[in-house]
Protein backbone atom coordinates (compact mmCIF):
# COMPACT_ATOMS: atom_id res chain seq x y z
CA UNK A 1 0.00 0.00 0.00
CA UNK A 2 1.61 3.42 -1.16
CA UNK A 3 1.67 5.29 2.21
CA UNK A 4 1.04 8.84 0.31
CA UNK A 5 -2.27 7.45 -1.36
CA UNK A 6 -3.47 6.23 2.56
CA UNK A 7 -2.45 9.51 3.71
CA UNK A 8 -4.14 11.82 1.06
CA UNK A 9 -7.36 9.52 0.93
CA UNK A 10 -7.26 10.19 4.96
CA UNK A 11 -7.78 13.80 4.37
CA UNK A 12 -9.95 13.51 1.66
CA UNK A 13 -12.27 11.18 3.97
CA UNK A 14 -12.00 13.87 6.79
CA UNK A 15 -13.98 16.62 5.20
CA UNK A 16 -17.21 15.28 4.93
CA UNK A 17 -17.20 13.26 8.10
CA UNK A 18 -15.94 16.68 9.82
CA UNK A 19 -18.80 18.29 8.30
CA UNK A 20 -21.30 15.65 9.24
CA UNK A 21 -20.18 15.98 12.44
CA UNK A 22 -20.52 19.98 12.91
CA UNK A 23 -24.26 19.46 11.63
CA UNK A 24 -24.73 16.88 13.99
CA UNK A 25 -23.14 17.58 17.36
CA UNK A 26 -23.43 20.96 19.15
CA UNK A 27 -20.12 20.26 20.80
CA UNK A 28 -17.89 19.24 18.09
CA UNK A 29 -19.42 22.49 16.42
CA UNK A 30 -18.44 24.65 19.07
CA UNK A 31 -14.78 23.52 19.13
CA UNK A 32 -14.62 24.91 15.59
CA UNK A 33 -16.98 27.60 15.21
CA UNK A 34 -17.28 30.65 17.46
CA UNK A 35 -21.01 31.19 18.96
CA UNK A 36 -23.35 32.89 16.62
CA UNK A 37 -21.26 32.49 13.68
CA UNK A 38 -22.22 28.96 12.16
CA UNK A 39 -24.63 30.11 9.72
CA UNK A 40 -21.89 31.78 7.95
CA UNK A 41 -19.61 29.14 8.56
CA UNK A 42 -21.99 26.48 6.72
CA UNK A 43 -21.60 28.27 3.56
CA UNK A 44 -17.65 26.60 3.31
CA UNK A 45 -19.76 23.47 3.06
CA UNK A 46 -19.78 23.53 -0.92
CA UNK A 47 -15.80 24.93 -1.56
CA UNK A 48 -14.65 21.97 1.29
CA UNK A 49 -16.58 19.55 -0.70
CA UNK A 50 -15.35 20.20 -3.51
CA UNK A 51 -12.07 19.71 -2.43
CA UNK A 52 -12.31 16.33 -0.70
CA UNK A 53 -13.61 15.41 -3.88
CA UNK A 54 -10.06 16.92 -5.65
CA UNK A 55 -8.28 15.44 -2.93
CA UNK A 56 -9.74 12.25 -3.59
CA UNK A 57 -8.78 12.25 -7.00
CA UNK A 58 -5.06 12.89 -6.41
CA UNK A 59 -5.35 10.09 -3.95
CA UNK A 60 -6.79 7.66 -6.56
CA UNK A 61 -4.49 8.83 -8.91
CA UNK A 62 -1.30 8.19 -6.34
CA UNK A 63 -2.57 4.86 -5.45
CA UNK A 64 -2.66 4.23 -9.42
CA UNK A 65 0.88 5.78 -9.70
CA UNK A 66 -0.81 8.09 -12.15
CA UNK A 67 -0.72 11.49 -10.01
CA UNK A 68 0.77 13.94 -12.04
CA UNK A 69 1.98 17.20 -10.64
CA UNK A 70 -0.38 19.32 -12.14
CA UNK A 71 -3.46 17.77 -9.64
CA UNK A 72 -1.16 17.55 -6.59
CA UNK A 73 -0.14 21.16 -6.93
CA UNK A 74 -3.94 21.58 -7.12
CA UNK A 75 -4.71 20.29 -4.45
CA UNK A 76 -1.72 21.43 -2.54
CA UNK A 77 -3.09 24.84 -3.60
CA UNK A 78 -6.34 23.98 -2.47
CA UNK A 79 -5.62 22.61 1.35
CA UNK A 80 -2.96 25.65 1.15
CA UNK A 81 -5.82 28.13 1.03
CA UNK A 82 -8.50 26.54 2.95
CA UNK A 83 -5.69 26.61 5.87
CA UNK A 84 -5.59 29.98 5.54
CA UNK A 85 -8.54 30.53 6.27
CA UNK A 86 -9.40 28.13 8.85
CA UNK A 87 -6.68 30.95 10.36
CA UNK A 88 -8.63 33.83 9.80
CA UNK A 89 -11.65 32.37 11.01
CA UNK A 90 -9.91 30.99 14.59
CA UNK A 91 -7.87 34.17 14.71
CA UNK A 92 -10.19 36.45 17.44
CA UNK A 93 -10.90 33.53 19.59
CA UNK A 94 -7.89 31.14 21.07
CA UNK A 95 -10.17 28.59 22.01
CA UNK A 96 -10.39 27.47 17.87
CA UNK A 97 -6.90 26.86 17.15
CA UNK A 98 -7.84 23.33 16.85
CA UNK A 99 -9.49 23.28 13.03
CA UNK A 100 -6.75 25.82 11.86
CA UNK A 101 -3.81 22.71 13.39
CA UNK A 102 -5.64 20.16 12.09
CA UNK A 103 -5.07 22.37 8.91
CA UNK A 104 -1.43 22.58 8.99
CA UNK A 105 -0.65 19.48 9.42
CA UNK A 106 -3.01 18.24 6.75
CA UNK A 107 -1.17 20.51 4.43
CA UNK A 108 2.41 20.36 5.46
CA UNK A 109 1.65 16.28 4.76
CA UNK A 110 0.57 17.27 1.33
CA UNK A 111 3.33 19.16 0.19
CA UNK A 112 5.89 16.77 1.70
CA UNK A 113 4.42 14.25 -0.55
CA UNK A 114 4.49 16.49 -3.44
CA UNK A 115 7.33 17.43 -2.90
CA UNK A 116 9.09 13.66 -2.59
CA UNK A 117 6.82 12.91 -5.67
CA UNK A 118 7.15 15.76 -7.76
CA UNK A 119 10.90 16.75 -7.64
CA UNK A 120 11.81 19.98 -8.78
CA UNK A 121 14.19 19.93 -11.83
CA UNK A 122 16.75 21.84 -12.15
CA UNK A 123 17.09 25.02 -14.32
CA UNK A 124 19.38 24.70 -17.73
Amino acid sequence: MNPAAVFVSVCAISIPIWWIALFQSEPIRRMFVSDGSWPVFATLLAPDLLLAVVTGVFAWRLRQDGATALIGLFVLGGWAYATVLSIAWAWPSPMLWLGPALMIAATIGIAVICHVRFPARPAR
